[in-house]
């Protein structure tokens, strides 16, 4: 059921947020045919941990993404001597 579906580049790979929310989604899914109380309840908590994880993912690359247009723009202007 769980797999890695984006290509490795190297010896570190990260998921992205999108299979985070996919990982979440099967959780939901066995949570609904889950026959114990409790075993539901960890799987919902489970997709909820992946949730986080794709915000915080999401979080990260918005502001990654800031700070390289801060540095192009700062790079752009001209030098104080």
């Amino acid at each position: 059921m769980w797999r890695f579906t984006g290509e490795i580049l190297g010896p570190l790979y990260m998921a992205s947020a999108d299979e985070y929310h996919e990982y979440a989604k099967q959780c939901i899914v066995l949570a609904t045919k889950a026959l114990h109380p409790g075993d539901r309840a960890r799987l919902l908590q489970i997709a909820q941990a992946w949730r986080d994880l794709a915000e915080k993912l999401d979080a990260n690359q918005r502001e990654s993404i800031k700070s390289t247009e801060k540095d192009k723009h700062l790079a752009q202007l001209p030098r104080q001597r």
